[in-house]
């Protein structure tokens, strides 16, 4: 079986973008707790995007970003 490389989730761009939730969380004053009940999502799926073993989608992480009064556009360009 051929190898494929490392997950997307695992390539230096999704962990800038891991790095980047955590960070927004924080700068909001969340914890992990208070952001997942905003985001309807359990405090685990939170450790987990920001950990990178599970990917957030696009409308999520404008919901991430809104919850933690960070503009999207703003915060995408960073990663």
């Amino acid at each position: 079986e051929a190898r494929r490389g490392p997950k997307p989730q695992h390539k230096p761009g999704y962990r800038q973008l891991c790095q980047l939730l955590r960070e927004m969380r924080e700068a909001a004053g969340l914890s992990q707790r208070d952001l997942a009940k905003k985001m309807r999502m359990s405090p685990s799926q939170v450790a987990k995007c920001e950990l990178g073993s599970r990917r957030i989608d696009p409308l999520e992480f404008k919901r991430w970003c809104v919850q933690c009064g960070t503009d999207p556009a703003e915060a995408i360009q960073k990663v």
